[in-house]
């Protein structure tokens, strides 16, 4: 005499509603979603997990497969476009002309360590001897010493216009005296009328008798 076994069994909703305890190892089937559940004598029907069987299990996979970007069409990232990202290698790091690819806390790290260094040598001590050692020429000796001979070539130059101005004030003083005293030492002697001192022959007045002595004003 054959014999039927059949579980408990109802609509989804209705078996949340009453939330019933199955037995341990007791078999609860909803029959509008083809899902069934196992009771472990302690949990409530909704505290309960579904039953996955191989065959469940191998179409969740296949479903997350296809919307995941590795078995999906998502394109490749970019700065607007979401999509599949790919890691950028320590060379690509260092090269940093990629685009796309991701930096890795390795590759970062990397670049930190390269710029440090670069700092580091920018400002190291023989920069600082070189920078020394440039200011020391612009300021050595030899600068000084061409700095002085430019303020003497100016202050020669100066002395030599002055001096210029000098002498003809003198000359002119010692041809005035000069002519004054010839005039003087002329005057009276032999009969021999004084002398006269004119700005240029034309001045010579009417009348003056021959031979008086003329003297041209410097």
């Amino acid at each position: 005499m054959s014999s039927t076994i059949k579980f408990r069994r109802g609509l989804a909703v209705d078996w949340a509603a009453k939330n019933p305890t199955l037995a341990s190892g007791e078999l609860g089937y909803e029959v509008d979603t083809g899902k069934y559940k196992i009771g472990n004598g302690i949990d409530g029907w909704t505290s309960r997990p579904y039953f996955i069987d191989s065959v469940v299990i191998a179409a969740l996979i296949a479903e997350a497969i296809a919307d995941s970007p590795v078995g999906g069409s998502s394109p490749d990232a970019s700065e607007t476009v979401k999509g599949i990202v790919e890691l950028a290698t320590l060379a690509e790091m260092a090269a940093g002309t990629d685009p796309v690819r991701v930096a890795t806390v390795a590759g970062v790290r990397q670049e930190y360590e390269v710029l440090e260094s670069e700092i580091a040598t920018k400002a190291n001590a023989s920069d600082l001897t070189a920078l020394t050692t440039t200011v020391g020429t612009k300021a050595n000796a030899s600068d000084v010493s061409s700095l002085t001979s430019v303020v003497n070539t100016k202050a020669a130059a100066t002395d030599v216009g002055t001096l210029a101005s000098l002498t003809t004030t003198v000359k002119t003083s010692l041809v005035a005296a000069l002519n004054e005293a010839i005039a003087s030492r002329l005057d009276g002697v032999d009969g021999v009328s004084g002398s006269i001192a004119v700005d240029s022959l034309e001045d010579v007045p009417p009348g003056t008798p021959a031979g008086t002595p003329i003297f041209l004003r410097a």
